[in-house]
């Protein structure tokens, strides 16, 4: 299950949330970016701590979005209930936090390929690259996303 936000500003996104997290805004949320991973995790701190690091959503711009997947820290497996609250409480923090250039949110039903389960492996660096179709103004359309979609699937 991915998380893949249409948007302009990709990289506002990300800094948008890291910003609201950090100055108390999204208070049930906790960002961290380790030297021994090098990438940026968002983990949900629930009200009671219950949920904290029982997973984490790595961020991932892409040209026209930002694709967030979940892995388990631990490298352990991600229970399906804590995939389905992580999903719905990080949709929750687009949606109020992630600026106005949030387009779509679109949330992929079954773990991708790109949801991994990893202890100190980085996601590859090389973000997928989806050009604008004729016509779609430079926005990432239904049709880009769900071969955003497919090309997940692959890996």
């Amino acid at each position: 299950m991915a998380i893949i936000v249409s948007t302009p500003a990709p990289k506002a996104v990300i800094a948008n949330l890291k910003s609201e997290i950090k100055n108390g805004r999204a208070h049930t949320w906790i960002h961290s970016f380790r030297p021994t991973e090098p990438w940026d995790s968002f983990s949900h701190n629930g009200e009671d701590n219950r949920l904290l690091f029982l997973a984490s959503f790595s961020p991932t711009p892409i040209v026209g979005g930002v694709i967030f997947n979940l892995f388990s820290p631990g490298g352990r497996p991600v229970e399906h209930g804590i995939w389905g609250v992580y999903h719905g409480r990080f949709v929750e923090l687009i949606l109020n936090h992630g600026g106005d250039s949030v387009e779509d949110v679109l949330v992929t039903p079954k773990p991708m390929g790109s949801d991994v389960q990893r202890k100190s492996k980085p996601l590859p660096t090389k973000a997928p690259t989806i050009k604008p179709l004729a016509g779609s103004g430079g926005k990432v359309t239904p049709q880009m996303l769900s071969e955003i979609v497919a090309r997940l699937r692959k890996k």
